[in-house]
């Protein structure tokens, strides 16, 4: 019985959990048998909170430290996976050449925004995003994310004027842009 646990730069697969301690500061201590046969040391913060909780629905004595099982890990594993929250909407804005029109450049307003994994851009209420793989190991960049959010809304705003079979032009008032 196993199962994958993911950080912010890692990723083991993990046979069994040898031994784990959680101190009364929040602190959790694993040691992991991986399905690789190694063996990998973490320390996890969880917090004080974190701790008594587990004491308190465990019937143990606070301020020892408790010994894990995998069953204990995987109730705090959810605490461990880290929670990303949104930004605000921040205003932004793209330049690209319409396809449809032959040399004219085309500057779009956007709104922007991130929570730390996934970029999102969106115009008139069509939205594009990029996401990082952190559990892999990759590195957030916000300008790359927000780069390819871009690409990915122009390639669906193509898209849906070249698929509109109504013979009306979808709303989407490009702003010409000439540059000198």
């Amino acid at each position: 019985m196993g199962f994958t646990l993911f950080g912010e730069k890692y990723k083991y697969e993990v046979d069994s959990i040898d031994i784990g301690i959680f101190c009364p500061d929040g602190t959790l201590l694993i040691v992991l048998k991986l399905k690789d046969g190694t063996y990998k040391s973490i320390d996890v913060n969880l917090g004080a909170e974190k701790y008594k909780s587990l004491c308190k629905e465990n019937d143990i004595t606070n301020n020892v430290p408790v010994l894990v099982t995998q069953e204990h890990v995987n109730k705090l594993y959810k605490e461990i996976k880290p929670k990303y929250e949104w930004g605000k909407w921040k205003l932004d804005y793209f330049r690209f050449i319409d396809p449809f029109c032959y040399g004219r450049n085309v500057l779009l307003d956007c709104i922007v925004r991130t929570n730390g994994k996934r970029v999102q851009v969106k115009y008139k209420g069509i939205k594009a995003s990029a996401s990082c793989n952190i559990e892999a190991g990759d590195e957030f960049s916000y300008e790359f994310g927000k780069n390819l959010a871009k690409r990915r809304l122009i390639a669906k705003l193509i898209e849906i004027y070249a698929n509109d079979i109504s013979g009306q032009k979808y709303d989407i008032k490009f702003k010409e842009n000439k540059l000198n």
